[in-house]
């Protein structure tokens, strides 16, 4: 390294010049006092001295993040192996001196590591927490607040804080790709679907090779009913990674909603060759099968997803629908009865399972049983009223049948067929005129229902 420089002199004397070491000491003084133009002065100066001097590229790099001195690096929340003067600096540097610049950088990666951990674990708590102290040392750092948006966005948290967080990380670097691709998913999840194609419709500019954007705006056009433009999103995703199943997958259910079944089958076909460990991927093709109608391959393969995941929730619910096309009942009964295991508030299974006892199985104290706990975890559906009415009426209990399509009723005021049911069960238990008094309602409503002409006035009267 060159240690002085010497200047001619025209006055006689000949003075030495700052020698490199002097300058860096100065150049280091304006770091400390944060006056980034003067020190990058100096550290000019010293590379135009000497261009393999380590310690000046680092005092750049110190300028460009605004550190005022070299050993507060390490505290420094990026990569310094991307910076291009660190990687000179490393390049020019003795043994003991690069691996002191090294040491910077692991520490850094290290800190990385420990905040990505927790959103890898979900602990998102302690990711948001880690990344706010992130931002309060750098407000700057557009990496930080696109991190703690994926905590917000992922662990659902806070969409809105998420979609700010993205929004700055976008403003900081308006070239974020992965910014725009997250912040298009929470805005789609919130009902925003013309700003999420805006972001993917960015995304694709920025990186044509953007596997993620290209295949979540095919999600977007598939839910739109733009089934050709999804199509043709997913060719282009397909060429970018051939091997990945989700693209395949999500293809075949557009090919699917598109009427295509066969084209859709062997999509998903392929997307189970790549990936067979993927419920989803039976449950798609099991979908394409369903509306093919062969539904015995449809239940095969929602027996399948289910197989994977036992505790798949909504697949037996659809196997459930499989079962009830083929008329099955004693298997989709089985099936709803998987469902309140697995979620005994499920008001839903209930009430479908009680609907299977009453109608087809004729077990109607069953279908009491299961209407009354409808009734307890939700309180207002007003159906189910009018199905236990039902079963109440078949099982000759007429009383609280009337009961029960009053309360059905009173959520249905102008329901003709309603009033036509409770006067049959003031018919059955022999009050005539609350029956005709409800059959002539039921006909102002709707002449053309209603269970008995209005001519009958008294019991006698009906054949």
């Amino acid at each position: 390294m060159n240690e002085n420089i010497t200047n001619a002199n025209t006055s006689g004397s000949s003075p030495v010049s700052p020698s490199v070491e002097s300058l860096i000491k100065r150049g280091k003084l304006f770091l400390e006092d944060s006056d980034w133009k003067k020190a990058d002065e100096y550290f000019d100066r010293i590379l135009d001295i000497d261009p393999e001097c380590a310690p000046a590229y680092i005092g750049k790099l110190c300028v460009e993040l605004n550190i005022q001195k070299e050993e507060l690096l390490g505290e420094h929340e990026e990569i310094l192996s991307e910076q291009n003067n660190f990687q000179k600096a490393v390049r020019f540097a003795d043994e003991s001196y690069c691996a002191k610049l090294e040491g910077y950088n692991k520490a850094i990666q290290k800190r990385i590591e420990e905040r990505d951990a927790y959103l890898e674990k979900g602990d998102y708590d302690k990711a948001i927490a880690a990344f706010d102290e992130v931002i309060r040392k750098n407000p700057q750092n557009a990496k930080a607040y696109y991190k703690r948006g994926r905590a917000y966005s992922i662990s659902k948290k806070d969409n809105n804080r998420a979609i700010d967080d993205f929004s700055k990380a976008i403003e900081l670097d308006p070239n974020y790709t992965d910014a725009y691709n997250d912040r298009s998913v929470v805005y789609f999840s919130t009902g925003n679907g013309n700003g999420a194609l805006k972001d993917l419709n960015r995304a694709v500019q920025l990186d044509p090779n953007n596997y993620n954007a290209f295949y979540r705006r095919a999600i977007l056009f598939d839910a739109v009913g733009e089934q050709d433009r999804a199509i043709a999103d997913l060719e282009q995703a397909i060429k970018i990674d051939p091997n990945n199943a989700d693209a395949y997958s999500v293809r075949g259910t557009a090919y699917s909603n598109k009427g295509d079944h066969d084209l859709a089958i062997a999509d998903l076909d392929k997307a189970i060759l790549i990936n067979p460990k993927d419920k989803n991927n039976y449950w798609g093709r099991g979908n394409a099968y369903s509306k093919k109608g062969d539904h015995d391959k449809a239940i095969a393969d929602y027996s399948q997803a289910i197989q994977l995941d036992p505790n798949f929730e909504q697949m037996y619910n659809i196997r459930a629908f499989e079962y009830l096309r083929k008329k099955d009942y004693d298997k989709a009964i089985a099936d709803y009865s998987q469902m309140i295991r697995i979620n005994p508030n499920n008001a839903n299974a209930y009430f479908e399972r009680g609907k299977l006892y009453q109608r087809k199985i004729f077990d109607y104290e069953k279908a009491v049983a299961d209407f009354d706990q409808v009734l307890m975890l939700d309180p207002n559906n007003k159906l189910v009223y009018d199905y236990r009415g039902h079963a109440y009426n078949d099982k000759g209990d007429y009383d609280k049948a009337i009961e029960d399509y009053s309360k059905a009723i009173q959520f249905e005021p102008n329901s003709a067929i309603l009033y036509s049911l409770r006067g049959s069960a003031y018919m059955k238990k022999g009050n005539e005129d609350k029956a005709i008094a409800d059959c002539e309602t039921a006909l102002k409503i709707d002449p053309n229902t209603g269970l008995y002409p209005i001519k009958f006035t008294r019991l006698s009267d009906f054949p």
